[in-house]
């Protein structure tokens, strides 16, 4: 990557909504129920923390998104792999 990527006010609104959809699926099931808030009590060590998650998830704006991707995409992060066939013999 040669630029982070940007960050718009709509691609925000809408992976708001595509984590929403999400949650919601999650819920469909006995499996999905307990293994969410298994996860917010071991994460947030508070199961509630589901109720306030997506309000949080709202309030992210895309200048918070450019501004972390300015910090973490840069060139000394960056992971490189080859792909070197062997030789045959």
């Amino acid at each position: 990557i040669r630029r982070p990527p940007r960050s718009t006010p709509s691609n925000s609104s809408a992976a708001s909504d595509v984590y929403k959809r999400q949650l919601i699926w999650s819920l469909n099931s006995n499996y999905g129920i307990a293994s969410t808030l298994s996860y917010f009590q071991a994460i947030a060590s508070d199961w509630r923390y589901i109720l306030k998650h997506l309000e949080v998830i709202k309030k992210i704006t895309s200048d918070d998104i450019n501004k972390i991707s300015r910090k973490v995409f840069i060139p000394k992060n960056r992971t490189v792999a080859f792909i070197v066939k062997k030789k045959e013999k």
